[in-house]
């Protein structure tokens, strides 16, 4: 489950930054991850010169009314922006903007059930606060509780409960 975000990388940052702003995103994620950038779409594309930002939202197969309405906006404020679509530039949400180095990834110790204890609600979180469990689907043991690294907010978070070791199970933007 992902928070209305934009994501770029920083080779493009300060080509790209000034329209990520606009998207009307709740966050605004530029990476550096060497292994997997030049593996995508919007690597390839930006390095043939084609600007491309790369918006994620909500759980795969799933709509969102709210995140698409959200992004929507944002994406005719930035036709707006470029002169593409003849209208007045609308409010935009104030996107947190931030680099990897302050983003704390959390992955799964064990194999397992991951329960949530963030409910439907991600957002604001304090170090130490449980994010969830893995738990065994045998016998319902906590084999390992998700805690927050640091005081941030939660800006990806595990939708399918099975996992494996190694899984990634939330992100956590540390306010610092």
């Amino acid at each position: 489950k992902e928070a209305p975000q934009v994501r770029l990388n920083e080779d493009c940052a300060d080509k790209l930054l000034p329209y990520a702003k606009i998207m009307n995103a709740d966050f605004v994620w530029v990476y550096s991850s060497i292994t997997v950038r030049e593996a995508t779409l919007a690597y390839s594309l930006n390095n043939m010169g084609v600007p491309t930002l790369v918006a994620e939202m909500g759980v795969g197969h799933r709509i969102n009314n709210e995140y698409c309405q959200q992004l929507i906006e944002g994406i005719f404020n930035l036709m707006t922006e470029l002169e593409v679509w003849d209208d007045a530039p609308v409010n935009v949400r104030n996107s947190i903007v931030s680099t990897e180095g302050q983003v704390d990834f959390i992955h799964a110790e064990h194999a397992g059930l991951f329960v949530s204890a963030l409910g439907e609600q991600m957002g604001h979180i304090k170090k130490g606060e449980r994010i969830g469990d893995i738990i065994s689907p045998v016998d319902g043991e906590i084999l390992q509780e998700i805690i927050s690294p640091a005081d941030g907010i939660v800006f990806s978070l595990r939708e399918n409960p099975v996992i494996y070791k190694g899984t990634l199970l939330a992100r956590v933007y540390a306010v610092r």
